[in-house]
């Protein structure tokens, strides 16, 4: 750890009560009870609502298709359910992209819709080319896509945001606008290589925006070995440093590991990680994590347990579906 050591040695042994001889259930049902729940939530909330949400669209989407790519079958309806629902928002809204108002969440709901529609292998059209020009647009001079809210875990860290514009530019930049996506991307992984993180949100998204900006290899290694550095003994990583580990940190550094420097699952990181996912998984299929934002919208049910805390819930069992993938017997 280069530079990330700012606390005593005893900040790295926090445990959080996880028995390390509690046995590891399979991966499989694991994953199979935590796709059923996220299809019923993300349901619930397409019954209720008619807005876009990263935590019950965008998510579930990139969830279903890794279990889907590591051999999980799964009933195709449950991802056309969310496709059709962020393509009629984004249909609906697509005046507001083009004229750089964007919608709510500004670059985080932008490029969440492209990351979810790009899961499902939605082909580029005249919708998704209105959220490409928003996030041209939207690029601050600094070279990074600021992130407009502040609502930690998930919609905190510029690096995160910044990652989830540049995923978006390359999966719907296309042809016609290349040079300047090929310019976006260059001043943005500038930007990320100059970037000092402050959390483990920002060391998982600062690695996945430079994998995606097409760093060089030691760069995205060293990045890598920033985050690898601060997991702790029960196989778990902290959302911050002196907070204890949960789901949402551990599913996210563990995917981005997979992701950006292709560690397999039989590595001892990744394996000790899964362990603690495993381990930490309710009877129900989900993964509890205590909300840390302010609420800003009228609360209602989607079929998700754990109250107020269930759409940081529902992102980190998203996320522990996708990192646990990794480990599915192919």
């Amino acid at each position: 750890m280069r530079y990330l050591v700012c606390g005593t040695v005893l900040l790295l042994l926090v445990f959080t009560g996880l028995a390390e001889d509690k046995p590891v259930p399979a991966i499989g049902p694991a994953v199979q009870k935590a796709v059923a729940l996220l299809d019923k939530s993300a349901t619930g909330h397409t019954s209720q609502r008619q807005c876009f949400s990263c935590h019950q669209q965008s998510m579930p989407l990139v969830a279903f298709a890794a279990a889907q790519a590591a051999g999980m079958r799964l009933d195709p309806e449950m991802a056309q359910r969310q496709v059709d629902h962020t393509t009629a928002f984004l249909e609906l809204n697509r005046p507001h992209f083009l004229s750089n108002k964007g919608t709510g969440g500004q670059v985080d709901t932008a490029g969440n819709i492209l990351l979810g529609l790009a899961a499902a292998g939605y082909k580029p059209d005249a919708n998704t080319d209105a959220v490409v020009d928003y996030l041209l647009k939207r690029q601050a001079a600094s070279g990074a896509w600021n992130c407009s809210s502040r609502r930690p875990p998930s919609e905190a860290s510029h690096a995160a945001t910044t990652w989830l514009a540049a995923t978006g530019l390359r999966n719907y930049g296309g042809t016609n606008r290349r040079t300047e996506v090929d310019s976006a991307l260059l001043r943005a992984h500038d930007w990320l290589v100059r970037f000092q993180p402050v959390d483990t949100e920002d060391l998982v998204f600062r690695l996945r925006g430079l994998k995606v900006c097409g760093a060089k290899p030691e760069d995205i290694q060293a990045a890598a070995e920033d985050l690898i550095a601060i997991q702790r003994e029960d196989g778990g990583w902290p959302q911050a440093w002196p907070m204890a580990t949960d789901a949402y940190a551990t599913a996210t550094a563990l995917a981005a590991l997979q992701a950006c420097i292709d560690m397999p699952a039989t590595d001892k990181t990744y394996r000790h990680g899964m362990d603690f996912l495993l381990r930490s998984q309710a009877a129900d299929g989900s993964w509890h994590v205590a909300s840390r934002s302010d609420p800003f919208q009228k609360y209602f049910e989607t079929g998700f347990p754990h109250g107020n805390d269930q759409w940081i819930s529902s992102t980190a069992t998203a996320w522990a579906i996708i990192a646990l993938s990794s480990g599915l017997p192919k």
